[in-house]
């Protein structure tokens, strides 16, 4: 369909364009000064480069020509908006905003009425600000609306504030700065709310109408361009939607990997972890409309590949049990991907189920070898439970990626060198990834850092973790070796 895009293709005029996130890897964040035979030398950039033997030319058109992701949330109100306000709702998906869609992004803005943008995947309140001056430069008269989950942490972050919970720095302030200070924005509304589509579609009737309705509509928040700073209106709670999506309406490169929405929360109360604030309740998706989503997936290879976005796929093993099954029951020829715990591969009769459902990677937080730690962490698993749980799915041929986090409250050269000797001993077979992450020894908190170490392997000596030994760091988000 032409009214969704991923590059610089051709865009028809619809009354409303949705713009969902940045390409993570080619984005302003990875961006230098650097140029080389006169092409902007982001960190994809270079990779290419080196990889295509120094040819510039080469390794720009690769990264212009490079698949980003599908965005959920974009094609999900795209289809909702239609399915409510028939043409009055058509609107034009850019799934991710860099370079190469950037001409896209611009025509698309230039003829339409409203600019919905969707914060999930945005990497800072910044960047929103920036794809709505952007669209005001072109379009002066567009309606710019932002919704989703950065917009809903940080209202219920600014609640917080106010009843007196926790204490914003100025640092983080100005990093969030949307509801946190004044200042000029180019965003009319936003809409704070973990659904948020029926809003949506009372606060469009209200703008077509002419109405100031919105000024007390609940979840709303509205820009006060006399005093340069917004209103918040009262914060009703809401229960998320099943983000059923018909893929085979939508026009994506071949290949892509199409994210399918399966639930939303997590029971854990992990104290590194915002999704509990974000998402108390556990919602599970209808499993009939899970189901369907799959199924709207074309082929590719013979299969359907999919990421399941969940912040915790199979929460329970009933749960697990009786989604897996139905997986394999319907023959959907699945290749999947999702975030699990390892408490969900208790044993080899589940580690079978996901295996014959599809899994091809398996996201995991390990966060820690030592037990103490991960007690502080309040992460309710146990070390020794940790390799064989890992061990059964790299038995199966499937791609194991875990997260560590090193500097929690409480740790010493000794706790990190049994998280290095617990990934030791993991066995040599398979696919294991590990990420390391970057945590400020507080007293009171944890406050996390930027991924520094993304290594495929199997065996990771001392000297490749001592230049995240705790209190070794220089300027606020470097890392001195």
């Amino acid at each position: 369909m032409s009214g969704s895009t991923s590059s610089d293709e051709e865009v028809h005029a619809t009354p409303i364009v949705i713009v969902a996130g940045p390409d993570l890897d080619t984005d302003f964040t990875s961006k230098s000064h650097l140029l080389v035979d006169g092409k902007e030398a982001s960190i994809a950039f270079l990779r290419e480069y080196f990889r295509n033997g120094k040819d510039a030319a080469r390794a720009d058109k690769t990264v212009r020509n490079k698949q980003g992701y599908l965005s959920l949330s974009g094609v999900y109100l795209k289809q909702f908006l239609h399915k409510n306000r028939g043409e009055a709702g058509a609107a034009t998906v850019i799934h991710y905003f860099n370079d190469s869609t950037a001409a896209a992004y611009d025509r698309a803005v230039a003829s339409a009425s409203v600019l919905l943008i969707s914060t999930t995947l945005m990497p800072t309140w910044s960047f929103v600000e920036s794809l709505a001056d952007r669209a005001k430069r072109i379009n002066p008269t567009i309606t710019v609306i932002a919704g989703g989950v950065s917009v809903y942490k940080i209202a219920k972050a600014r609640k917080m504030l106010d009843a007196g919970l926790f204490e914003a720095t100025p640092k983080l302030r100005e990093f969030w700065k949307f509801l946190m200070k004044p200042y000029q924005s180019k965003i009319d509304f936003a809409i704070a709310s973990v659904a948020g589509e029926q809003i949506l579609l009372t606060l469009l009737d209200c703008l077509e109408q002419g109405s100031d309705a919105w000024k007390t509509m609940p979840n709303v928040i509205w820009y006060d361009p006399s005093v340069g700073d917004f209103h918040m209106n009262e914060l009703v709670e809401e229960k998320s939607s099943d983000c059923e999506v018909d893929w085979s309406r939508e026009k994506c490169p071949e290949g892509s990997i199409y994210p399918v929405q399966a639930g939303q929360g997590c029971p854990y109360k992990c104290g590194f972890c915002d999704f509990v604030a974000l998402e108390p309740v556990v919602y599970r998706c209808n499993t009939n409309a899970v189901m369907n989503t799959v199924r709207s997936i074309p082929l590719y290879k013979g299969h359907r590949r999919v990421w399941f976005t969940n912040d915790n796929l199979l929460v329970t093993r009933s749960v697990a049990v009786n989604f897996l099954t139905e997986l394999i029951r319907q023959d959907l020829h699945c290749r999947w991907y999702s975030f699990l715990r390892l408490d969900a591969v208790a044993d080899a009769e589940l580690a079978d189920l996901i295996a014959q459902s599809g899994c091809e990677r398996a996201n995991f937080g390990l966060e820690s070898g030592d037990q103490t730690i991960l007690d502080n962490m309040e992460k309710h698993c146990r070390v020794e439970d940790i390799p064989r749980g890992i061990n059964f799915l790299l038995e199966r041929n499937i791609i194991v990626r875990v997260s560590v986090i090193v500097g929690y409250p409480g740790e010493t050269k000794e706790t990190i060198m049994k998280t290095v000797k617990l990934v030791n001993s993991i066995q040599d077979t398979g696919v294991f990834e590990v990420k390391v992450r970057i945590s400020k020894n507080d007293k009171k908190k944890s406050r996390f850092r930027s991924c520094f170490l993304s290594k495929r392997c199997s065996r990771l000596e001392f000297s490749q973790w001592r230049r995240f030994r705790l209190g070794n760091r220089g300027k606020d988000g470097d890392c001195k070796e």
